[in-house]
């Protein structure tokens, strides 16, 4: 696997970006990967600050 290799995965529900996120970051296999979500601003669900959306791309981009 490349160290370097970064990938976005859209999905349609929000339990599905839960739940995917949680399998990767808590299944030994995967522990070479790690996971975080992002939670549409106008979703209608609890919202996700602004300041968390930046700091997941943030992390996104940087490689942590």
């Amino acid at each position: 696997a490349r160290k370097d290799m970064k990938c976005i995965v859209f999905v349609k529900r929000i339990i599905t970006a839960r739940l995917l996120s949680q399998i990767i970051n808590h299944v030994e296999v995967l522990d070479i990967w790690r996971s975080d979500f992002l939670v549409g601003y106008h979703s209608g669900l609890k919202a996700m600050s602004r300041a968390k959306m930046n700091r997941i791309v943030e992390d996104f981009r940087s490689g942590k």
